[in-house]
């Protein structure tokens, strides 16, 4: 029997499509999570990489500079920093023409000296230049608190060089970790419309500015579902596709035992509220990349995608598995807006 989810969604025959390379030390280990953005007849990737723990490269942060205590600096000098690699890969979503020999942007900002990660990339309503929104992280006063993550800027026309920005700065929010950003591809009642998820609450919000750097939250758009599969928290993934109904939003839910899913949403063109969000899954690990990763560095059990392209009939959705390799799906949209058009009875 077919399920709702496995007619919704097809993963490409290919997967995964990219991975470590063995021999390259910023990418021996993890490839994974990755912007995506049309470009020329394909599409270009912005990869998060992590090598082997405690590795340098010429541009990187000197961890020395920014945590000086020595209890502390031990912690960080084994943590296995994350790094962007740039990719191109054709239409076929699956085919590798270019990728890069070495990072395209490093940890060596005060604010994500630990590591880059999880960028999604949007070109700025207006402008020839792309924003790329990823998590920036640098340690917390108490290492035994873990990392302190946040949002940072940067903008790029060609994925090969950078402007970072540094950490967006959201009112009421300041020193709150917070991740899972992305801009919204048109400007919302003539600002622009960012989708975040503070970890005070684990709930995706909305957020408007008028210069991309300081923002006004405007509150929680999506909470955390009454399905088990998104019952622990959600957050955004891909930055959303204009459709005849809306916004198209596809997030990600986790369950109680960590399990990583992607799901879909609807929010109205105009104010961005939330009218719809569907209840099954779209996407759920249940391939053996998808399950079980690095022995290390990956995650068992995750699918999680930071990029989405509208291909016409269908959404390219290149995703991460399991914290490892880079996959590939196609997800039917005109399916997923008939059941928006079924649940909301329109038509009948």
């Amino acid at each position: 029997m077919v399920s709702v989810e496995d007619s919704l969604l097809e993963r490409d025959e290919h997967n995964p499509f990219l991975e470590p390379v063995e021999d390259d030390p910023f990418r021996s280990g993890v490839v994974f999570n990755a912007a995506a953005v049309k470009w020329d007849d394909g599409y270009l990737l912005l990869v998060r990489d992590q090598g082997a723990p405690g590795k340098l490269f010429d541009g990187d942060a000197d961890l020395n500079d920014h945590v000086p205590e020595p209890e502390h600096l031990d912690r960080w000098n084994d943590y296995s920093r994350s790094r962007f690699e740039r990719v191109v890969v054709a239409s076929d979503g699956h085919t590798v023409l270019e990728r890069s020999e070495a990072p395209v942007m490093l940890p060596d900002s005060d604010f994500d000296y630990i590591g880059v990660e999880d960028p999604r990339a949007t070109l700025i309503p207006g402008s020839d230049e792309y924003a790329v929104l990823y998590t920036g992280l640098k340690h917390r006063d108490d290492p035994e608190d873990g990392f302190h993550y946040h949002i940072c800027l940067a903008t790029t026309k060609d994925f090969h060089t950078f402007d970072k920005k540094g950490p967006v700065d959201i009112e009421g929010f300041e020193g709150v970790r917070n991740k899972d950003a992305f801009l919204f591809p048109e400007k919302v009642n003539g600002r622009y419309a960012m989708m975040h998820r503070p970890n005070t609450d684990l709930s995706m919000h909305v957020a408007y500015s008028d210069d991309l750097v300081h923002w006004d939250d405007a509150g929680i758009v999506m909470e955390m579902g009454t399905q088990e599969w998104e019952g622990e928290k959600i957050g955004a993934n891909a930055p959303p596709i204009r459709t005849r109904h809306g916004w198209l939003v596809i997030y990600h839910g986790v369950d109680p035992e960590k399990n990583y899913r992607l799901g879909v949403a609807m929010l109205d063109a105009d104010t961005l509220e939330c009218t719809w969000r569907y209840t099954e899954p779209i996407l759920s690990p249940d391939m053996p990349y998808e399950a079980e990763g690095h022995p290390t560095l990956g995650v068992p059990n995750v699918v999680f995608s930071c990029g989405a392209v509208d291909a016409g009939d269908k959404i390219w959705i290149p995703y991460g598995g399991a914290d490892t390799v880079m996959c590939s799906a196609w997800l039917d949209k005109e399916k997923v807006l008939e059941l928006y058009e079924n649940d909301m009875g329109i038509g009948y």
